[in-house]
């Protein structure tokens, strides 16, 4: 429901300040405001007795514009404090034998267990001792880890695209030129532009597999990973991989060849 209310609020402020435009409308699917994150900042806020470093972790959080941007520090501390204090609820006795995926690896993801921890925040944050932890003292906790160790690189540094060619996946190098270099990605699970890595941070293995704004009227816009080309003697192969990092978009090439 967070993105989609996003996605509302920010089609609203669009519609009222006409005119809407495919590059506008572009610029929706790109938000990356951490839309879930209030109900952890919340209790954040809550902890007014802090000292020290932890009070001014606290401070810095309380001030971030909560924007999973890749040179963003803020956003990066805000991770981290969340997976300190999912980890609280992952070692739990309760969810002691909840992870591992009974599929297989490649399943993996969808049952990693503090991925699914990290979705459910929200409702766990506001319920009395879910699994047997206090949300408030977790999360005291959490801040207090954090506050104790280096400021963690920029979000960008810790959240990335990683394009494997067939080659690489199997163990293999991949052929000169045929291989996008790792890319930094905005966003996070419940931003709009949608990106996840296992963990929280590292490389992501969820994100658009494509945006498109259509202009029935104009000139629509679309994106994908990579590129349009499969082949990597193409200039068209990755020559979009670092618009739909960024969460871009390029204009839609309207030509069309004449058929007879």
């Amino acid at each position: 429901p967070f993105r989609a209310e996003r996605i509302r609020a920010q089609l609203e402020g669009l519609l009222a300040d006409a005119p809407v435009t495919a590059t506008r409308l572009g610029e929706v699917l790109a938000d990356d405001r951490q839309v879930a994150g209030g109900a952890l900042l919340d209790l954040v806020a809550a902890l007014v007795d802090l000292t020290g470093d932890a009070a001014e972790l606290r401070a810095r959080l309380l001030a971030w514009d909560r924007r999973m941007a890749p040179d963003s520090m803020e956003a990066a501390l805000f991770a981290a404090v969340r997976a300190s204090l999912v980890e609280a609820f992952a070692t739990t006795p309760a969810l002691a034998d909840a992870d591992g995926s009974p599929h297989g690896e490649l399943f993996g993801p969808w049952f990693d267990l503090r991925g699914r921890i990290r979705l459910a925040l929200p409702t766990l944050l506001a319920a009395d001792k879910p699994f047997g932890v206090d949300p408030l003292q977790a999360v005291a906790a959490a801040l207090e880890q954090v506050a104790t160790e280096p400021d963690p690189p920029p979000w960008g540094d810790r959240h990335f695209a990683v394009p494997l060619t067939p080659h690489q996946q199997f163990g293999l190098a991949a052929p000169a030129g045929a291989s996008a270099p790792p890319t930094a990605v905005a966003g996070d699970d419940d931003c709009v532009l949608a990106t996840r890595a296992l963990g929280g941070t590292g490389a992501c293995v969820h994100g658009p597999v494509a945006r498109y704004v259509w202009d029935l009227a104009g000139d629509s816009r679309w994106v994908v990973p990579l590129g349009a080309s499969g082949d990597p003697r193409s200039p068209h192969h990755h020559d979009q991989q670092a618009a739909w990092a960024a969460g871009g978009t390029v204009p839609l090439d309207r030509e069309t060849e004449e058929r007879p």
